[in-house]
């Protein structure tokens, strides 16, 4: 065999190796791209998309995953409820690649179910991922998690490492930070731009929908301090009011024997004691109405309270499709 024979077939070789390489590394694209025609969305699930701002390609891989809205009794059948810190609101089954998302219908929580759908496009996103690109972004996340961590996100991600390790916790990051961060940082913005052609209409529809929770929150916390005040104010009020009427009747007692024993040698001389007596019991008695009022609005906020924590409870129910089933 000649020289260039030989090398001609070294080249043959050496190319079938490299289209080897390449049906290997796309193979997966060619399964997603026959999942994804095979795919027709229906209009709420496309507005899903489109109303958290997924880019083409961003919707290809929702699409690809074949997204459900689901009832709670399809929902808890397809979604594992082991997640301790929140309700579940969505999961990516990577078993059989496919998403499934609780049709949250409250409309107090305008957003959620867009939220959910673009957080659990980004897992199935990060299971296309190479290994060498999960361990390029681990960093960039964990930088921007230890930014902006809150002791709730701390929750979670404590939450996520228990049941899963460092992978998971990074798989959690993944689809997390982006969907409910303003800032996160120049990098990751330009990962993201790849599933976003509007990363900001997510966050700020989780933005919108968290104020629901955290308004609540904050207006149940802030009354209950305030009655708490309120509470020990009016106990104490009435304890002293109670000692200065003992004081007062002890007086009355008092200045009512002198007056039936002959103790006043005049007209004025009574007069002139029982004055103050007067005067003092008429402050006594508008003390006493004063704590009335202080106990009635008391406990008119007390009944706000209770309404607080109802319309709180009723919020939850709307996103927890265990409790949902059991009604």
């Amino acid at each position: 065999m000649s020289r260039t024979r030989r090398i001609t077939g070294l080249l043959v070789t050496v190319l079938f190796l490299a289209s080897a390489v390449t049906m290997v590394a796309f193979r997966g694209r060619i399964t997603d791209q026959v999942k994804f025609w095979a795919y027709t969305p229906s209009s709420s699930i496309a507005a899903l998309a489109e109303r958290s701002g997924m880019s083409d390609e961003g919707k290809f891989y929702f699409y690809v995953t074949h997204p459900k809205l689901e009832s709670a009794t399809e929902f808890n059948d397809d979604c594992r409820q082991d997640e301790s810190v929140n309700p579940v609101l969505g999961c990516y089954v990577s078993t059989t690649d496919t998403i499934h998302i609780y049709n949250v219908t409250n409309n107090n929580l305008d957003g959620i179910r867009e939220v959910t759908a673009a957080h659990e496009m980004l897992h199935a996103a990060y299971a296309r991922l190479s290994a060498p690109k999960r361990q390029e972004l681990t960093g960039q996340l964990t930088e921007v998690y230890e930014r902006t961590k809150t002791p709730e996100l701390e929750q979670r991600m404590a939450f996520y490492s228990s049941q899963g390790g460092e992978d998971t916790v990074v798989s959690e990051l993944y689809a997390i930070l982006p969907t409910e961060l303003t800032n996160i940082g120049s990098d990751l913005e330009a990962h993201y731009q790849t599933y976003f052609a509007d990363r900001q209409k997510v966050v700020q529809l989780h933005a919108s929908y968290s104020r629901a929770f955290e308004s609540l929150a904050q207006e149940i916390k802030t009354l209950s301090s305030e009655l708490e005040s309120k509470r020990k104010d009016i106990e104490n009020k009435e304890a002293a009011l109670e000692a200065d009427v003992k004081t007062m009747n002890n007086k009355i007692e008092s200045f009512n024997e002198r007056a039936l024993n002959g103790g006043f040698t005049s007209q004025d001389e009574f007069d002139a004691e029982r004055a103050p007596l007067v005067t003092q019991q008429a402050e006594l008695t508008a003390r006493r109405q004063a704590i009335e009022q202080a106990v009635q609005e008391y406990n008119q906020n007390v009944a706000r309270l209770n309404d607080l924590g109802v319309k709180m409870e009723e919020l939850t129910q709307s996103i927890d499709s265990m409790q949902k089933l059991g009604e």
